[in-house]
């Protein structure tokens, strides 16, 4: 398998099969092809590929969530996965696209709480910094106004 960054990675499908993007494109074959390319990078196929093996091998170890993401009811490896993955804000997000894209929904949630978390009763300019969201400026925000008057009434 190809990544975007051009790099080759093997995956094993006996438990990559947990994304379902995979699983529907190589179901007839033992292995995916070599020469398939994916819009997905190295470092990020290697966390799934992590996250996969460890919970194929380990089917009781997956976490129950429920609606508010309560961290008492994920298990270690989870917990240990998503302090892992705050540590490198580019490599959540980019592990977000990724689990979004080889539709595996259980890392998708995984990866959205660890998201959450990190925004999480923080003030306005540190979600900017943690987001890497630029600073609007006074000009911007009155542009902003004026072609969307809708906005005013949310402020």
């Amino acid at each position: 398998m190809k990544t975007s960054d051009g790099k080759t990675f093997e995956l094993n499908m006996s438990y990559m099969s947990m994304c379902k993007f995979l699983k529907v494109s190589f179901e007839s074959m033992d292995e995916a092809p070599s020469d398939y390319s994916l819009p997905v990078s190295l470092r990020c196929l290697e966390k799934v590929d992590k996250f996969c093996e460890y919970h194929s091998k380990n089917p009781t170890q997956t976490s129950v969530l429920d609606e508010r993401f309560v961290i008492d009811h994920f298990k270690e490896f989870d917990k240990a996965f998503s302090l892992e993955m705050r540590e490198n804000v580019d490599l959540l997000f980019e592990t977000i696209t990724a689990a979004q894209y080889l539709n595996q929904p259980y890392l998708l949630d995984v990866l959205c709480r660890s998201a959450a978390l990190l925004i999480k009763n923080k003030n306005t300019e540190t979600v900017r910094k943690v987001l890497s969201i630029p600073e609007v400026t006074p000009e911007q925000h009155k542009a902003a106004n004026e072609k969307h008057p809708f906005i005013k009434k949310y402020q």
